[in-house]
């Protein structure tokens, strides 16, 4: 058991990271060419390790399509939004705002599952983005800026994780965590080489040694090593245990924020992430016995 919860806070570590190392990588990238270089790096390596685990690529067609829809929706899409809001906001702000995600996923099983709203559900996602508005109360009362369109950017991309996360769990129950998750990767890069061209200048990138380093780690720990340790945390634990995540990733997003980049603590943060914890705790509610059963 206290490999488990040591597995928890490792992953928690590696996840709250993700939005410092991207702040430090867009010092030397493009937001279209941080995305390209995340999936082709954290992509290989994940099919690089399948392919020695003896994991071959999925043959059907229908497969095949449902990699390519996550590698835009999962992949593309929400890194390319969460990069460029990330030029805008602080570090701290993305990883509260991150924590949505279990929010919106609700709202999609409610549309496209058996899983539907409940009272108390309702009340978690209310209170979960009771806590978004109190983040971005501040930029909309300044009218429609950069701040509010990070914001807004970093939302959107969370909604895409969502929608990303419901499509991987109807259509990829069987398939090998390693070959989903590096071939959608792969999948992103290829529908990113011409965005990163058509937005971005990927040719002119020359990047120093920390946005490098910054961009080395985001794909080798945030993308690869996170996703191999999340799968792994959910066959010896079950998906409610690393849930728990959840709770401790912005925590590690905000004190990284405060620590590296010099980012202040406000109260507005500290209240808008205790409000967004508690509705996803509302939200995500279970019982004992549930949470025994993993």
């Amino acid at each position: 058991m206290f490999v488990n919860y040591l597995m928890l806070v490792a992953l928690a570590m590696v996840w709250g990271s993700s939005f410092l190392f991207i702040k430090l990588a867009l010092a030397g990238f493009d937001p279209a060419t941080l995305a390209l270089c995340r999936t082709v790096l954290g992509g290989g390596i994940l099919i690089a390790i399948g392919w020695l685990m003896g994991k071959r690529p999925p043959a059907e067609r229908r497969l095949w399509l449902m990699l390519l829809v996550l590698g835009l929706i999962g992949n593309a899409m929400p890194f390319v939004m969460i990069n460029t809001g990330q030029q805008y906001i602080d570090t701290s702000l993305s990883a509260i705002l991150i924590t949505t995600v279990p929010l919106f996923t609700l709202g999609v099983a409610h549309f496209f599952s058996d899983d539907k709203f409940t009272w108390r559900k309702l009340t978690g996602v209310a209170l979960g983005f009771a806590g978004v508005l109190i983040l971005l109360g501040p930029a909309a009362a300044r009218g429609i800026g950069s701040a509010l369109s990070g914001q807004l950017l970093v939302i959107g991309g969370s909604a895409c994780f969502a929608v990303a996360l419901t499509i991987t769990r109807r259509t990829m129950a069987g398939v090998d965590p390693a070959v989903s998750a590096g071939w959608s990767l792969a999948m992103g890069a290829v529908l990113l080489l011409p965005i990163s061209f058509g937005f971005g200048d990927p040719l002119a990138s020359k990047p120093t040694l920390v946005p490098a380093l910054a961009l080395l780690a985001l794909s080798v720990l945030s993308t690869s090593v996170n996703i191999l340790m999340m799968f792994v945390l959910i066959q010896r634990t079950g998906p409610n245990f690393v849930a728990m995540n959840n709770y401790i990733s912005p925590l590690v997003g905000v004190a990284w924020g405060a620590i590296f980049l010099a980012e202040p603590v406000t109260w507005t943060k500290i209240g808008a992430t205790l409000t967004v914890l508690a509705g996803v705790a509302v939200a995500t509610w279970r019982t004992p016995r549930a949470w025994r059963r993993g």
